[in-house]
């Protein structure tokens, strides 16, 4: 990894926390973290730090920011455009020191097109939040694993509803926050978690 990723990495790593600040005040929310948001956001962390040593920039952006979305869509119900612009930013600049910005454009293409089609046919489960999250996998993880990352998550998302509404825990049509689910698939592949993932 060169000096200038490990650089453009560590700055994300410490804006992250400024921006999710920054955004939660900007829509009028006063953080609110308990126990277990520490735990995901640690989880983010330790994801992040494990792409890092695997020599991956862009994934490491991308797991350090997904903890975060996590927590805030889960307590807030958004996924905070300060977050995203973080992630989008470090990805971005790695991915054209490393001669990488044209895969990293098809794969952030691919992602939003497929994210946007089950938006349009969702009428209203999703919000643009997750559209956002889903154009930075795509981003770092490229065309093919990208979409593989969004599929983990709709398999994931689909599961957990199901449980939900055969225990009556939710309805039929009711909104659940997907930044979980987007950010399982994302960990999974950029982690290489997943047996098909394409590790370095």
């Amino acid at each position: 990894m060169s000096p200038f990723a490990v650089a453009v990495l560590a700055g994300s790593w410490c804006a992250l926390p400024w921006a999710a600040r920054r955004g939660l005040a900007e829509l009028g929310e006063s953080p609110r973290c308990y126990g277990a948001d520490y735990g995901i956001v640690a989880l983010g962390a330790v994801a992040s730090l494990a792409c890092f040593l695997r020599g991956d920039p862009a994934g490491a952006a991308l797991c350090a920011g997904s903890g975060i979305c996590v927590v805030t869509d889960i307590r807030h119900g958004v996924v905070l455009d300060s977050v995203l612009l973080v992630s989008t930013l470090a990805i971005g600049f790695v991915a054209v020191e490393s001669k990488h910005a044209p895969a990293a454009a098809l794969g952030c293409a691919a992602a939003l097109c497929a994210m946007g089609l089950v938006l349009a046919l969702s009428r209203g489960a999703m919000g643009l939040g997750d559209l956002k999250f889903a154009g930075v996998i795509g981003l770092a993880l490229g065309v093919d694993r990208g979409l593989l990352a969004l599929a983990i998550a709709f398999a994931a998302g689909g599961l957990v509803a199901g449980v939900l509404m055969a225990a009556g825990r939710v309805r039929r049509g009711q909104a659940l926050p997907f930044a979980p689910f987007l950010a399982i698939g994302a960990t999974a592949m950029a982690c290489g978690l997943w047996a098909f993932a394409r590790v370095g």
